[in-house]
């Protein structure tokens, strides 16, 4: 599974969490957004994106900041 963050939501929840080994994502890309902004691509197995996906659900509703606009897989391409 692959989730697309913005990179301020990737350093300010996600990053704590791999430094302290909870997530061992398969790959980590950085990218630019058309919009301009920077975006982190993790990539995980489909347990582990399972997981993931449920605490994203849970931290988004904690904070004021951020909203979801899809819940879905990312294409491959």
């Amino acid at each position: 599974m692959r989730f697309n963050f913005p990179l301020t939501f990737f350093e300010r929840f996600l990053r704590p969490i791999l430094e302290k080994g909870l997530l061992r994502p398969l790959r980590v890309s950085l990218i630019g957004d058309h919009e301009g902004g920077e975006r982190v691509i993790v990539e995980v197995d489909s347990d582990s994106g399972i997981e993931l996906k449920t605490w994203v659900l849970l931290k988004i509703s904690e904070e004021d900041d951020y909203f979801l606009t899809e819940v879905g897989p990312l294409d491959n391409g």
